[in-house]
């Protein structure tokens, strides 16, 4: 017991886990007990036609607080990269998450919200579940009548008031038990009536669209839900009152081959939300529609989805993750975990009763394995639901009501209203070049050889200038490190340093973004949002561009990692709000149409010597770097999670390196472009230009003794416009030092001594 605690007990402390069932948890480790059924049970629900709905855990018995621990087993346990191979090449695990990803059911809404102002409010009258038998008083001009949940048995005991309405809602009375009779009596003896029990007659008209769509002005309609309307009753026709609608959901409804005609034929539609067995058809007749952008949430343009990327959709709902680290290393990517059914049937609540958190067991002989631990943290009574906080400690303030997304319905209205108030904080007016009036950069004498300490080798191996000599730290002029200074103190000493003061703005990607877009609209910024800080922005623009059909795949970065370390690319609303939960990360508008050679994504690699901020004094290396993905781009869905396709550095994560130098892609772009690279390479110029000029224009930068290099990334997009991605803090010019032996001489020269061979003063 004493050595399970030394090797658990912080881990057991970090969770909160209860010091009276050390010993519980100890014996059921060593002895693999999991009697989840000895103490609990599961419930499920089902339809009318006994069709499965969803599962919940109940208490079998009063469960006092803290009297016992529960070893829950882990169904799958992954990594992202290889999250998708692994499912399509193990069909019995697939097999397993497809029931599995069922079992909470579908997403109800988190907090119910108030339903927009109806436009026929005041023509409509409401009796519901008021035990009537007899017709109520209805006023003069009533056009809807909703009895629902009444005693009603014939249409004799409603008669007098059915003149002049346009919708009836007869619902849950005995009158509506022969639906369909109901039907075919109204539409021929009441011909006005175009919605009956919250589908369309027959007679479904102008009046009917305007009420479905909550619009006078049919013509301003853009998403439209006929969702269970029944419109295979009504005229097609009545599809063109709304001309021009981008999105529209038919969801359980029958369609007949005039009805699938209107659809095919609707020019403006983008986007068409449909059921499972409506999928297939859309999916079979795709070609038919006008320019159907979206059947769904899935792209036309990239195929239809297997059922692989079905199951992946919903798996960030029973997703979990934890991240492997000790005193000197910490995991570059999350581990992500489902538990096992019955793990992933215990449901949501903000004020659990039950605690559940993933344990790393040591075990006696040196093996590990991970479990995850289900406690109580209140008094349980039998056949009570069992409930758990799928975000534990994450406060409002972290946005846990939006990032609550994967599991419930999220009013959209706030999201939309975040979004509005973000924008407000954003600049309005282009870039401009004004700048402080500084003097001109004045530069004293330096003692010959400058004495430079560093710590990167291969500077210290190609620093090969007489006016150079290294030295260690104590008695060199010049600091050369690649740890970043975070002492204010290092700043004012009388060392030159490879920093200057607060350039986080420009390194950290979620100050990048904060400086460009609070700063100026500009072309070569992709739009960005801090999830930690602005997701409910984020979800925001999200939904709005999901509404009006745009693109919406997004790559989510930490906001202080490089190389592509634990990027992601991903159009998945719920598996961002997922992303947060593994480090601070940003979400950037992905280029999904970026500029391709041989087929392949690029990207480059500008080396940028900033020699002083007052006034502004900036180079670029003329060389560059390429780099390239190995894989043909696309962004199928089939490609999402791979690296080859999306990334370009190659050199650190173990792929095959695709090397050209830069003379050889110029040329390459010549020929593919018929355009001349000096064009490109001028707007490129421009825009790392702009950048720091916004980034240093307030000064506080500035640091006389201060000399940086930054690598810049930029990718062109296929219009040939280029794109700021990050700016990289002491780059690693290894490859540069190796292809070009004098470019750490070029670049010490120009910092130190004002020489601009081998660069270029922007």
């Amino acid at each position: 017991m004493e050595d399970f605690l030394s090797r658990h007990e912080l881990q057991l402390y970090g969770m909160s886990f209860p010091q009276e069932l050390h010993e519980m948890l100890y014996t059921k480790l060593t002895n693999e007990t999991f009697d989840s059924g000895s103490f609990f049970s599961i419930s499920q629900h089902v339809n009318e036609n006994n069709e499965f709905l969803s599962q919940e855990v109940l208490s079998a018995y009063d469960i006092p607080v803290n009297s016992q621990v529960i070893l829950i087993d882990h169904a799958w346990t992954t990594r992202i990269a290889s999250l998708r191979d692994t499912l399509q090449n193990n069909y019995k695990l697939l097999n397993r998450l497809k029931s599995m990803v069922k079992i909470r059911g579908e997403k109800f809404e988190l907090h119910p919200s108030q339903d927009p102002v109806k436009i026929f409010e005041d023509f409509c009258m409401d009796f519901d579940d008021q035990g009537l038998n007899e017709v109520p008083v209805v006023m003069e001009g009533t056009l809807g009548l909703s009895l629902w949940g009444n005693n009603f048995e014939s249409i004799g005991q409603i008669e007098s008031v059915l003149s002049g309405l346009k919708a009836l809602w007869l619902n849950e009375n005995p009158i509506s038990k022969d639906e369909q009779g109901l039907f075919m009596y109204f539409e021929q003896f009441y011909p006005d009536i175009e919605i009956l029990n919250s589908k369309f007659t027959s007679s479904a008209s102008e009046w009917a669209m305007k009420y479905v769509s909550n619009s006078l002005d049919l013509a301003s309609v853009i998403e439209l839900d006929l969702s269970d309307r029944e419109i295979s009753r009504a005229s097609p026709s009545i599809l063109g009152m709304c001309p021009n609608v981008v999105t529209l959901d038919i969801s359980r409804n029958k369609l007949t081959a005039e009805w699938e005609t209107a659809l095919f034929q609707c020019s403006t539609l983008k986007k068409l939300k449909v059921d499972n067995m409506q999928e297939d058809w859309a999916w079979r007749n795709l070609k038919r529609f006008a320019g159907l952008k979206y059947i769904n949430e899935w792209d036309t343009e990239k195929g239809k989805p297997e059922l692989v990327d079905h199951v992946i959709a919903k798996m960030w709902a029973y997703f979990n993750c934890y991240r492997l680290s000790t005193q000197s290393t910490y995991d570059e990517n999350a581990v992500w975990y489902i538990l096992d059914e019955f793990g992933s049937s215990i449901l949501h609540s903000d004020a659990p009763n039950c605690k559940l958190m993933p344990f790393l067991y040591y075990s006696d002989t040196g093996d590990s394995i991970t479990y995850s631990l289900l406690w109580p943290i209140k008094n349980i009574r039998k056949g009570e639901i069992i409930y758990r906080d799928f975000l534990p400690n994450v406060t409002e303030q972290e946005f846990r009501s939006y990032r609550l997304c994967p599991w419930f319905q999220i009013p959209q209205h706030d999201a939309f209203l975040a979004l509005s108030n973000w924008h407000k904080t954003l600049a309005k007016s282009p870039f401009t070049d004004e700048f402080l009036e500084i003097p001109p950069l004045h530069e004293e004498p330096i003692e010959l050889p400058l004495r430079i300490a560093t710590d990167l080798e291969f500077f210290e191996n190609s620093l090969t200038d007489k006016k150079f000599a290294l030295t260690d730290a104590d008695n060199a002029q010049v600091l050369w490190t690649r740890t970043k200074v975070i002492d204010p103190k290092a700043f004012v000493n009388d060392k030159y340093l490879n920093q200057f003061p607060y350039e986080t703005c420009i390194v950290m990607k979620n100050m990048l973004a904060q400086t460009v877009q609070k700063a100026a609209q500009v072309p070569w910024f992709p739009l960005s949002f801090d999830l930690n800080h602005e997701f409910s922005a984020f979800m925001g623009e999200y939904l709005q561009r999901q509404k009006s059909g745009q693109d919406n795949h997004w790559i989510i970065k930490p906001i202080n990692m490089s190389r592509g370390i634990d990027c992601v690319i991903t159009n998945s609303l719920d598996f961002v709000s997922r992303l947060i939960e593994t480090g601070p990360k940003i979400a950037q508008k992905y280029i999904e149409r970026p500029f391709l050679l041989d087929g392949r994504k690029n990207d480059m690699r500008f080396i940028v010597l900033l020699k002083s901020v007052q006034p502004l004094s900036l180079y670029i290396y003329n060389h560059f770097w390429i780099r390239s993905a190995n894989v043909q781009y696309t962004l199928s869905h089939t490609h999402h999670f791979s690296y080859e396709t999306h990334f370009t550095v190659m050199n650190y994560s173990g792929h095959i390196m695709r090397h050209i130098k830069d003379h050889e892609f110029v040329s390459k772009f010549e020929n593919s472009t018929n355009q001349p690279w000096a064009t490109a390479q001028g707007k490129i110029y421009k825009a790392i230009k702009e950048l720091f000029t916004i980034a240093c224009r307030d000064g506080k930068m500035h640091r006389e003794k201060s000399r940086a290099i930054y690598g810049i990334d930029i990718i062109l997009d296929s219009n040939l416009e280029p794109q700021i991605l990050e700016v990289n803090f002491c780059p690693d010019c290894e490859r540069a030092v190796k292809y070009y032996p004098e470019f750490t001489n070029q670049v010490f020269n120009c910092l130190f001594f004002g020489s601009t061979d081998g660069v270029t003063e922007l």
